[in-house]
């Protein structure tokens, strides 16, 4: 089953779904552009893992989901004993700023990419957490029928999507012309050749300017 928290007042719990709510003392930026997550904050949406046996837990524009002692933006628990297993991301005070595209159906998200978890052995780097607000007029304030996996190929890459209709609003449009003042990166665009480097650890990092023409867990970034 999909779990909402309220951190708003006391427990309920009616058909299935838990709602915990405490009184919330966010006051940090939760707008962006046009988008708003202001209505999100206080409550705690949590997500049941594939494997069925862990779960997440994510507390918009927040860090309340407690895991070993601290409070955190979100975490990744075990559903039976309560147990958390590592943080997924910290509350930035709104620094991350998400990025508004167009899924393959053509439908609206803001994409959150969180680089602020937990260190990963796996990597040895901190764990990244990737958020989707996905478009849905009907889901309102936002459905508790959320979706979330681990990169098969990255076990320190966690992603989750949320349908609200918080996500509707249009984002700003792209700087197709490459250009801020005097400076102009049109002519590296035209080559259509990605800029990529290679550190010491032997990991090639690849930036293509001005659109999103990196491919990664079958999407495209920048």
């Amino acid at each position: 089953f999909q779990v909402l928290l309220d951190l708003r007042f006391k427990m309920i719990i009616v058909l299935g779904i838990y709602l915990v709510i405490v009184q919330s003392t966010a006051q940090s930026t939760c707008t962006w552009e046009d988008f708003s997550l202001t209505g999100a904050q206080g409550y705690e949406i949590q997500c049941v893992d594939p494997d069925g046996e862990h779960a997440i837990g994510y507390t918009p524009c927040m860090s309340y989901a407690l895991c070993q002692g601290q409070r955190y933006q979100s975490v990744y628990f075990n559903r039976f004993n309560g147990q958390c297993q590592y943080y997924l991301a910290e509350w930035d005070e709104g620094e991350t700023v998400p990025q508004f595209n167009y899924d393959d159906d053509g439908i609206r998200q803001w994409t959150f990419y969180y680089q602020n978890g937990q260190y990963c052995n796996a990597t040895g780097e901190n764990r990244e957490f990737t958020v989707n607000w996905k478009c849905d007029p009907n889901a309102i304030p936002f459905s508790t029928n959320t979706v979330c996996k681990n990169d098969p190929d990255d076990e320190c890459l966690t992603e989750l999507t949320i349908l609200s209709s918080y996500a509707c609003v249009e984002g700003p449009p792209p700087n197709t012309e490459c250009k801020w003042g005097n400076f102009d990166l049109t002519s590296v665009v035209e080559l259509g050749i990605p800029i990529i480097c290679e550190d010491f650890t032997n990991k090639v990092f690849e930036y293509t300017p001005c659109e999103s023409a990196a491919t990664c867990g079958g999407q495209q970034f920048q």
